[in-house]
């Protein structure tokens, strides 16, 4: 008989020093915003773009257990076609070598049992990015 064991209770992935890869952009400001409830948060976070290749590949930015609720680039919301949502977060194609990216979105601290990124204990609320617990709170360059 097996037993598969609960994503909570699975060993993480492994992240191996020879698996890096230099992001091919940075992000040099970040503004968050929180309209902070235990039951549902909602996030906006203001990110600085800029490529640091001549690469066109996309954005790659990480998010878990989020809901996306809205993309703009330079203030113009973003079509469906320039993005690919995965499960570990997503892609973001055609963009500018500099541009001002906001994404709005949506966290459930009560119902995150995790303990990474935003979560409810004993009537509080906490964070914890480290190692990668922001990728719970908003979309982000958040790997090694």
């Amino acid at each position: 008989m097996t037993t598969e064991l609960s994503p909570r209770h699975r060993a993480p992935d492994r992240t191996y020093l020879r698996d890096y890869r230099p992001p091919t952009y940075r992000i040099p400001q970040v503004d968050l915003q929180f309209d902070l409830q235990a039951e549902e948060t909602h996030v906006c976070s203001r990110l600085s773009i800029e490529r640091v290749t001549l690469d066109q590949v996309p954005l790659q930015l990480d998010g878990e257990a989020l809901t996306l609720t809205a993309l703009y680039v330079d203030e113009a919301p973003l079509a469906d076609k320039y993005i690919e949502m995965h499960d570990r977060g997503l892609l973001i194609k055609g963009l500018p070598d500099r541009c001002k990216l906001r994404i709005e979105n949506r966290i459930h601290p009560t119902q995150n049992t995790a303990l990474s990124g935003l979560y409810l204990s004993q009537n509080s609320l906490f964070t914890q990015c480290e190692a990668e617990g922001f990728r719970r709170i908003t979309y982000f360059i958040d790997r090694p």
